[in-house]
């Protein structure tokens, strides 16, 4: 008989996020190379975030729904929605400003389809 100490969806949500903020942070690292190297202007930054934010939201999306194995675009949006709720955390965690999270209905959106769009495609 098999006890495991967390419940399935906990597990495979635990692993989406990991690995989605595995990608954000491989990726985040790869444009301050860039960025540094290359001496690009600060106006494409918020467009590279948003991008990677896309991007990590589409493989938590993705491994969560290829885990899950059904109704892949709602694991999808889950894990879109928790790696949404964790930048969120940290955004209020750290933030210096007054606002907490500065990054309006972008993030949100970013991370919702970005996980639905790789639950989809799973």
């Amino acid at each position: 008989m098999d006890h495991q100490i967390l419940p399935s969806p906990v597990r495979i949500l635990g692993r989406a996020l990991f690995f989605a903020a595995l990608v954000s942070t491989l990726l985040l690292l790869a444009a301050a190379a860039v960025f540094t190297l290359a001496g690009v202007g600060f106006s494409v930054i918020p467009v590279v975030v948003r991008v990677i934010w896309f991007l990590s939201a589409f493989t938590g999306g993705l491994l969560a729904a290829r885990a899950a194995g059904n109704r892949r675009l709602l694991w999808g949006l889950a894990a879109g929605l928790i790696y949404f709720l964790v930048l969120l955390l940290l955004s209020l965690i750290f933030s210096t400003e007054s606002t907490g999270a500065s990054a309006g209905f972008w993030a949100p959106l970013l991370c919702l389809s970005g996980g639905g769009v790789g639950g989809i495609f799973s």
